[in-house]
């Protein structure tokens, strides 16, 4: 005869924790590059020189330079729309269960190395509100099922000499 008890423990085991933080830093990841990685091409409170995301100064030359194609001269990282359409479109999301990057990649020409740290930077505001959303989807996540299913022990009994008694099927 076996006695199946089901432990009702609240907590994750260590690879269940990894995994969920990692799924958790996967889907903040995403979210940052379907809605805040456009407005690494846009002029705003981000990406004035000396905003959140600590964009440098453009060069009078290369103001001039916009000003002639009609595109705003103080408008970050866009002339064209091709390097736009290329970061947003084929940038790479890496989670681990600690972090989440975003890796920016451009097809059309290579990224120097200063303009890769711009479009790759995220704002103090945007790690303050990512850390908010992580505590709730983590207190939402740690009680499915997926991350912490219901754990079960199988007590068997055991005789006078500490061993387990046996079921004899031979009926003899």
């Amino acid at each position: 005869m076996d006695l199946t008890v089901i432990i009702d423990q609240a907590g994750l085991n260590q690879r269940a924790h990894a995994r969920l933080m990692r799924d958790i830093n996967r889907q903040l990841g995403e979210r940052h590059k379907s809605e805040r990685l456009r407005r690494h091409f846009y002029r705003n409170k981000y990406t004035a020189v000396g905003g959140e995301y600590r964009y440098q100064g453009r060069t009078k030359a290369w103001r001039k330079r916009k000003e002639k194609k009609g595109v705003d001269p103080l408008r970050p990282n866009f002339l064209t729309g091709q390097m736009q359409s290329d970061v947003v479109g084929s940038s790479i999301v890496r989670a681990t269960q600690n972090r989440w990057t975003v890796q920016a990649r451009n097809s059309s020409f290579p990224l120097s190395r200063w303009r890769r740290r711009e479009m790759e930077i995220i704002g103090s505001s945007e790690v303050v509100e990512d850390m908010k959303l992580r505590g709730e989807m983590y207190a939402r996540l740690a009680q499915t099922v997926e991350y912490n299913p219901p754990r079960k022990k199988v007590i068997r009994p055991r005789g006078a000499d500490g061993k387990f008694l046996t079921h004899n099927a031979g009926g003899g």
